[in-house]
């Protein structure tokens, strides 16, 4: 079974203060079609949008985060692997994902060193309890990507210096507007 996209778009946009999803770059395309166009890119034929929005899929269990997200994409999709991108990593590129895909193997999970999205998701019986056992946890510090990957098989890709502004997240109007102010200037 092929792999499935899935960008997690569900959050409350809080530090932002309005949705980031919606926010437009340069080319018109707002966030959550940036993600969509990087995981289309990287051949992946099947993407699904994770959230309560138009065309999401709405977490079963609202305000647990991503793995609650994760949980129930899981469920709807049957999906064998998922590759997970946040909405608010709109430098991504299509050499990344490509990059997680070819080292998508067996039952590991891959990700970058020290940034645990993007993620190719191996799913597994293992993997699905796990994340079933974080979500029904109190501590929302228990309840983390890294907890889950922690505990499953993975596969870490080495952090290169040039892939920083790739895997960066923009989560506050000042980000926002540096990110804007950058991408002006190329």
């Amino acid at each position: 079974m092929p792999s499935i996209g899935v960008v997690l778009a569900g959050g409350k946009s809080s530090r932002m203060g309005e949705d980031k999803a919606l926010l437009k770059l340069h080319n018109g395309n707002t966030l959550l079609q940036q993600s969509i166009h990087i995981l289309q890119n990287a051949g992946i034929e099947d993407v699904v949008i994770s959230g309560d929005r138009d065309g999401g899929i709405a977490d079963q269990i609202s305000g647990l985060g991503p793995l609650s997200a994760i949980e129930t994409v899981i469920h709807k999709t049957h999906a064998a692997r998922l590759i997970i991108i946040p909405v608010d990593m709109p430098l991504v590129t299509k050499a990344l994902i490509k990059e997680l895909l070819r080292h998508g193997e067996d039952e590991n999970s891959v990700y970058f060193k020290q940034h645990f999205l993007p993620l190719n998701l191996a799913v597994t019986t293992k993997t699905k309890k796990i994340i079933r056992h974080l979500i029904e946890q109190p501590d929302k510090k228990i309840r983390s990507l890294k907890r889950l990957l922690e505990q499953i098989p993975t596969k870490v890709l080495p952090f290169k210096k040039q892939q920083a502004a790739a895997l960066e997240n923009i989560n506050t109007p000042e980000q926002w507007q540096k990110l804007k102010d950058n991408l002006k200037e190329n």
